[in-house]
This record gives C-alpha cells, sequence and structure tokens, in this order.
C-alpha cells in the first residue's frame, strides 16, 4: 500500500473517464464512416440509374434517327442519302 500514490482512486477514475471517452469518440467515428459508406453505395445506385437512364435515351434517338432515314429512303447510308439529295437537287435545276 506504502508504494500505491496517495490519489490512486482519482488517477483510475481519470482513466476509466478517459477510457470512456475514447470508446464515445470511437463509435462517434464509425458511425461517421458507416454514413459515408452509405452515402457513396447511394451515390453509385444513383450515377448508375442515370447512365442507364442516358443510355437508353441514346437508344431511343438512334432508333428514331435510323426509322427516319428509312422512310425517307436512306436506309442509313449517309453517302447514299447525299448522293440521291444531289440528285433530286438537280433535276429541280433542269
Amino acid at each position: 500500500m506504502a508504494q500505491l500514490p496517495n490519489d490512486i482512486y482519482g488517477l483510475m477514475n481519470e482513466a476509466e473517464a478517459a477510457g470512456d471517452e475514447f470508446r464515445e469518440h470511437t463509435v462517434d467515428i464509425w458511425e461517421m464512416r458507416a454514413e459515408e459508406v452509405v452515402d457513396y453505395a447511394k451515390a453509385e445506385g444513383y450515377a448508375r440509374a442515370a447512365a442507364t437512364a442516358w443510355a437508353r435515351v441514346a437508344d431511343e434517338i438512334r432508333s428514331k434517327a435510323t426509322a427516319v432515314d428509312q422512310a425517307a429512303g436512306n436506309d442509313g447510308d449517309p453517302e447514299a442519302a447525299a448522293t440521291k439529295r444531289m440528285a433530286e437537287n438537280a433535276a429541280l435545276d433542269v
């Protein structure tokens, strides 16, 4: 007993309080990290949904453009369409 500090109980209380604070802050940090992971997963999901939506828009535009080209007799071939258009314009000039 003579070798122990006089305020051993005070020191033990301080150590216990420091341990409690450490645990509390560690839990806070892990909660924040967990929220970041969830937010990241949500953001990734939203990004994937946006990319899918834009891909669908592009596919729809491509589909409509192809349909318009085919209706105009272009068959999607730009050179053939240009040749056809030049021949039509030449016929108008006569």
